[in-house]
């Protein structure tokens, strides 16, 4: 990519991404983007999570190759509840799938909380908690235990995320 085709690279806001936006579409092409990522039609691997040193906070990254090719740069920093800034930031960064050209910079934060508001409603709005507590602990059995501990994905040979990383420790080495 050229230096000026990089300079004229699409940002899209967070207000662009919320005018056009439409909710029900949204959440059917999430149902659609986790059917083929189960039926191995999605390359993605277990995202990458780094502790902030120094703060409650983590960045993640999340690439994805299927119909499209993107990654989600995240960052979840617990001590920016209740302030001005949100507790989840992020950027999605779309490229050319063809060639690999960058396409388009994302603000993900909205985009983001979709996921959260589809967890909602194939999850957490279809049990009765009673206390806070009890939602917490549901929400982190269904992500950490079903999904990345006993749920098979197609993408990884039909094994869990869990066993995928045993399986692969020491295969993809950190540079420091």
């Amino acid at each position: 990519m050229t230096d000026q085709a990089m300079a004229t690279l699409p940002f899209i806001n967070e207000a662009r991404i919320e005018a056009v936006l439409d909710w029900g579409p949204l959440m059917d092409a999430l149902e659609h983007a986790m059917s083929d990522f189960s039926a191995g039609n999605v390359a993605q691997p277990v995202r990458q999570m780094v502790p902030v040193p120094g703060h409650d906070a983590i960045i993640a990254a999340m690439p994805a190759v299927g119909e499209a090719m993107a990654v989600k740069v995240v960052t979840l920093y617990h001590e920016n509840a209740g302030t001005e800034v949100p507790t989840h930031q992020a950027v999605i960064l779309v490229f050319d799938k063809s060639n690999g050209s960058p396409l388009a910079v994302l603000d993900g934060r909205l985009i983001t909380e979709s996921f959260f508001g589809l967890l909602k409603r194939e999850r957490v709005n279809r049990v009765r908690y009673r206390t806070r507590e009890d939602a917490r602990a549901d929400v982190f059995e269904y992500i950490e235990v079903f999904c990345n501990r006993k749920r098979r994905h197609g993408y990884l040979g039909n094994i869990s995320p869990a066993e995928f990383e045993q399986r692969t420790v020491g295969i993809y080495e950190t540079v420091h």
